[in-house]
């Protein structure tokens, strides 16, 4: 096994399944790969080994996938792994830094490029191919083949999908075409699915939604109460003597107003699970998996949701190992908290804690230095050293800081006020506070790199 292949295992905060071992196998042998495998499996580890060898040799690696949407979001992935000078992008609608050695494109400005014999085709070592599956839609699918049989031979091929059918099938026939290709299939699938039948019914007040299978003797059959569902539908007749069937297709709107249960929403539904486990232990996971000194946030008693949720957004900006919170008297992971959080909610570590004063004290005896804000602190934020391991500690609104918890801080510093205002809200101050931690960690890196 090679350097690079060991240090980028290493990396990984988990150890690999199989199909990933397989997949980085076939790779490090010189042959394309095609890897299918259920959504959540981690096909794009793959894609990331493949960046990582590119750009390892001072090679390029175009990533393709056949969504604008999909393409912005993979050029923020990237930006955040390997920074902005590495990473560029090429759709329809955005032009940036084309020529960096990782580009993540749309897989028909590919296409034309090949057509065009772009000099940026130079030096490119692979191509990541998300979404394979479209060599299958009647529209697009052609611009899939083009890619496969028009690229250089010397460029490898990445290709993933969660659905296509004919895995081995698509994987002979790119070897015919380009040369020793590797089916990798993964059937273990991480996250359920569940089918739903979800129809709508003229004579009842609400849609029917029932699970499509169920389980008869450790079988999987049809669920009968929706053959006898269809089963009882009797046409009537409208007006003009059209006959109108009394089951149909419910609008979008209705599906998310069914699944929402009455909840409020903004057209899109998800059904998640809590995180599990107890807060010490998710504490610990957190501050093992901080990349370099670890910053925290530490909010007491802020019970207002919204400041809550804005807090979460925030911290995840910032990049925050984990937001910890008291259990009691304080705003917990609501609705209306996710709602604001805008996504933080589900990748920021929330942890509630029953005694906080023993867990700021935890983390004094971890080497976490504890700076409170406090408005009649008689030193700046700005002069304070954030670049360690630091927690900022925040107080509620109103209330500021509990005596207990002031008493547990390193030290308390103040945010300047220039204004009539005499202080900030605590979503406002906990950005501002968090991203002068930032500032101080970027320059000292910089700094760093200068020496």
């Amino acid at each position: 096994m090679s350097d690079l292949r060991d240090r980028f295992e290493a990396d990984r905060p988990f150890p690999l399944d199989p199909f990933q071992h397989e997949a980085l196998d076939a790779l490090d042998a010189g042959r394309s790969v095609l890897v299918a495998a259920p959504t959540g499996a981690g096909k794009t580890l793959v894609a990331e080994y493949a960046v990582a060898t590119a750009l390892d040799e001072g090679r390029k690696v175009f990533y393709t996938t056949p969504l604008k949407a999909l393409s912005n979001q993979k050029y923020g992935d990237f930006v955040r792994l390997h920074g902005a000078a590495q990473v560029g992008l090429l759709t329809g609608d955005n032009s940036v830094n084309g020529e960096a050695p990782l580009v993540v494109m749309t897989t028909e400005v590919l296409r034309n490029m090949i057509y065009a014999g772009s000099p940026t085709l130079r030096g490119l070592r692979y191509v990541v191919l998300d979404e394979v599956h479209y060599l299958q839609n009647p529209y697009r699918g052609a611009v899939w083949e083009e890619v496969i049989i028009h690229l250089p031979l010397d460029v490898d091929l990445v290709c993933l999908s969660a659905t296509v059918s004919n895995a081995e099938e698509v994987a002979t026939w790119i070897q015919t075409v380009r040369g020793e290709t590797t089916a990798v299939i993964e059937e273990t699938r991480p996250v359920e699915l569940r089918h739903l039948y979800l129809v709508g019914d003229r004579a009842a007040e609400q849609l029917h939604l029932l699970p499509t299978f169920v389980s008869t003797d450790g079988q999987s059959v049809p669920n009968p109460e929706a053959e006898r569902l269809d089963q009882r539908e009797t046409p009537n007749r409208g007006q003009r003597g059209r006959r109108r069937s009394r089951l149909y297709t419910p609008w979008r709107s209705e599906v998310v107003e069914r699944l929402a249960e009455g909840g409020r929403h903004q057209g899109v539904v998800a059904e998640v699970e809590p995180r599990a486990g107890d807060p010490e232990t998710q504490l610990e996971e957190a501050l093992e998996a901080a990349a370099g000194p670890p910053l925290l946030l530490v909010l007491d008693g802020v019970q207002d949701p919204h400041n809550l949720g804005a807090c979460l957004r925030s911290a995840d900006a910032a990049g925050v190992a984990a937001v910890i919170v008291p259990r009691d008297r304080a705003a917990g992971l609501t609705p209306v908290v996710r709602k604001v959080a805008a996504g933080a909610a589900e990748s920021v570590p929330l942890v509630a804690v029953i005694n906080l004063a023993r867990t700021l004290r935890q983390l004094k005896e971890r080497g976490v230095w504890l700076v409170g804000t406090d408005d009649a602190a008689g030193r700046s934020l700005f002069e304070a050293d954030l670049t360690g391991p630091v927690a900022l500690v925040m107080g509620s609104e109103g209330e500021g800081l509990r005596r207990l918890t002031r008493d547990c801080c390193d030290q308390l510093v103040s945010i300047p006020m220039a204004g009539a205002v005499e202080s900030l809200n605590v979503s406002v101050a906990a950005g501002v506070a968090l991203f002068e931690a930032v500032r101080q960690r970027a320059a000292g890196r910089a700094n760093a790199k200068k020496k």
